[in-house]
């Protein structure tokens, strides 16, 4: 594996979502910086910045030759220009999280909203429509087009879902065993089949886009997490597997072929354009941008150390190299847990700090509570909560729990969520 220094992207910028764009470039979302940013194929890198706060994750080219992402806790679907010109458009409610998105059949684009059980559509000119998903806490993850219709993943019920254009949900096809937690989400022309990353049960699936049986394929060891999946150049399906450090190769025939170790986690996968083109990655807990041929040779490009002078959109200005933190929260464990029960909250550091963990629950009552304090080490680490707020036991419901480190004058939030099961069932 070759590592290369990137000639630009922030550190820790956390880059998430990845697309190729309009110019040839591959675009992706850095979370961790509130920037979008563009990486040409020898590694030179620009970025544009948005709004403080923005939280970019999910990425896509739009059919006006647009880079359009979500902006999950902003509750918004950001549009830039490949010329840097921003424009953002709020979506319905401040709990909606925002989270994939993609180019629709219908000139618009689709994207999913993890806080609250809706898929939304977004016109060009920016007028936004949201459509209810049957039942609750399902949590739609992933979203794709294929065949006329938009399909998505529901991570809380363990279902694929398919949209109409018109917005009506008219199928959900139920993930062999409870717990399988589908995310990411793709179509693959050559056999006419969707695949999708089972991330509970560490599988990789396959499915018609009318529904039928569910083929399951599971990783090789070690157990993984697969996040996110994406047809490549070759006609095979390419996936990250998030837990196990590694980029898997699948066939048609249902068979992983290939596990390519990476490390550092890699997360969001995307195809650049055209025949023979590799695969690029997003890995965030390493503030590094990857790219993969067909073959398998890999190249990771790696991230500059800290800037001196001030610390960022949300910082405030230090004397030249003064550390900056950088964090992401990436991970709730057990990945289905029980209200009143332990939870384990897993983060990346790049310098050791005082870490302290605040949980809000999600919906009418907003208020955050500190649940726990620790100090933490440069790296992979966890924080505790061990399921109650107050005396009480946390009731079932979705929850925000938001990790803050701070060292020094400079400090750093991430935030996941999750939805805690009734202990009782």
């Amino acid at each position: 594996m070759v590592v290369v220094p990137s000639s630009g992207i922030a550190a820790t910028s956390s880059p998430r979502g990845i697309a190729a764009g309009p110019d040839g470039a591959m675009w992706f979302a850095e979370a961790g910086a509130d920037r979008i940013g563009r990486i040409a194929a020898d590694g030179t890198v620009t970025e544009f910045q948005l709004s403080a706060g923005a939280t970019p994750h999910g990425i896509a080219a739009g059919p006006d030759g647009a880079l359009w992402f979500t902006e999950p806790l902003a509750s918004k679907i950001g549009r830039l220009t490949t010329s840097g010109a921003l424009t953002e458009f709020a979506v319905s409610g401040t709990e909606s999280f925002p989270f994939d998105i993609v180019a629709g059949p219908d000139g618009r684009l689709w994207f999913t909203e993890r806080g609250s059980d809706q898929i939304g559509a977004i016109s060009t000119a920016g007028a936004v429509s949201e459509f209810a998903i049957p039942g609750s806490n399902d949590v739609p993850t992933g979203i794709m087009s294929a065949a006329g219709f938009l399909f998505f993943t529901e991570a809380g019920s363990d279902q694929v879902g398919r949209i109409t254009t018109a917005g009506t949900v008219d199928a959900e096809f139920t993930v062999t065993g409870a717990g399988s937690e589908p995310t990411g989400i793709a179509f693959n022309s050559n056999d006419g089949l969707l695949y999708f990353t089972e991330r509970g049960s560490s599988e990789v699936a396959r499915l018609g886009t009318a529904g039928g049986a569910v083929l399951e394929t599971a990783l090789p060891p070690p157990v993984g997490a697969p996040a996110n999946i994406v047809g490549g150049s070759d006609g095979a399906i390419w996936f990250t597997d998030q837990g196990g450090d590694r980029i898997g190769r699948i066939d048609t025939a249902g068979s992983i072929t290939n596990m390519f170790f990476v490390g550092f986690e890699p997360y969001d996968i995307a195809s650049a354009a055209g025949a023979g083109a590799p695969l690029w990655f997003t890995m965030p807990s390493a503030d590094r941008i990857g790219r993969i041929t067909t073959a398998g040779a890999i190249t990771t490009f790696q991230l500059p150390g800290p800037p001196p002078g001030p610390t960022g959109p949300q910082g405030s200005a230090g004397p030249p190299g003064e550390t900056r933190i950088g964090l992401v929260a990436f991970q709730v464990l057990p990945r289905r847990p029980r209200s009143g029960k332990r939870v384990l909250v897993r983060f990346a550091l790049t310098h050791a700090a005082r870490v302290t963990l605040r949980v809000q629950p999600l919906g009418k009552r907003r208020t955050s509570r500190r649940v726990a304090k620790a100090n933490a080490k440069a790296g992979i680490g966890t924080i505790a909560w061990n399921g109650r707020l107050g005396k009480r036991p946390a009731k079932p419901g979705r929850y925000r729990l938001t990790v803050t480190a701070t060292a020094g004058t400079s400090s750093a939030s991430s935030s996941v969520t999750t939805k805690l099961r009734d202990s009782r069932k």
